[in-house]
């Protein structure tokens, strides 16, 4: 289901504005769905986001028409790197047609046990760039991805569609894994202008050497801009200064 910015994180407990204590908060993951988790999910998730655990400004996108791919930071012991991660193309071409084949009238989606045969089949392999970030640009990049994702709430209608592209955000913090969901957003909005930034990040990591420093200049402007945005539609009674919003994944 293709929603747009369904709220999977809430404010942390101790953020401005947060639920007090006892109180429910939106909850993701395999209890709070209609159905477990299918194989082919799994396998995307593992392959775009596999070896990874405390992923921050992670953009994971679903075109559907084109191939899906990923980005993230992770901190290692040599500074953070920019991950990105996009799908043999012929490959997931190749399963998608034959999980199309697969169908059998009136049933939808496909039982565990053929997309299972599938993967065997057809596995889903993914092409890996990596580009080091220097730290005021991490820390530009991650106060922004925290805060866009804290804001994350249930929408009061729910959007979905068969094609256009779905964005999932995510942000590790200590506290938790915040994260967030949006279907083909608004240009001109602040989700709109986040998985902009996604975008950017993601040009970033695949550039050659030559040309990162000018696509970092393209990228903090885009982080800019989701500041710039962030702070006129902030709520009067969040007053933290951070610039952006976050997910939770």
């Amino acid at each position: 289901m293709r929603r747009s910015w369904a709220a999977l994180a809430v404010l942390a407990s101790a953020s401005a504005g947060a639920m007090p204590a006892g109180g429910l908060e939106p909850e993701p993951g395999v209890f709070a769905s209609e159905h477990a988790p299918d194989p082919a999910t799994l396998a995307l998730r593992d392959a775009l986001l596999g070896g990874y655990a405390y992923r921050q400004c992670q953009f994971l996108v679903e075109p559907s028409l084109r191939t899906p791919y990923a980005v993230f930071l992770v901190r290692q012991a040599g500074g953070v790197i920019v991950v990105s991660r996009t799908l043999d193309e012929q490959r997931w071409s190749r399963l998608e047609i034959e999980r199309i084949r697969a169908l059998k009238p009136d049933v939808f989606p496909l039982d565990a046990a053929t997309e299972r045969a599938l993967l065997k089949r057809f596995p889903v392999v993914a092409q890996t760039r990596q580009a080091p970030l220097d730290a005021e640009s991490t820390a530009v990049l991650t106060d922004l991805c925290r805060d866009v994702l804290l804001q994350v709430r249930y929408p009061k209608k729910f959007e979905e569609g068969l094609d256009g592209v779905t964005y999932h955000a995510g942000h590790w913090t200590q506290e938790r894994f915040l994260s967030g969901t949006a279907w083909s957003p608004d240009a001109d909005s602040l989700t709109g202008d986040y998985v902009a930034m996604g975008q950017a990040l993601k040009a970033f990591a695949d550039a050659p050497e030559a040309q990162r420093e000018a696509r970092k200049g393209e990228l903090l402007e885009r982080a800019r801009r989701v500041a710039d945005r962030l702070r006129d539609s902030r709520p009067a009674e969040l007053d933290r200064p951070s610039p952006l919003q976050s997910r939770h994944d």
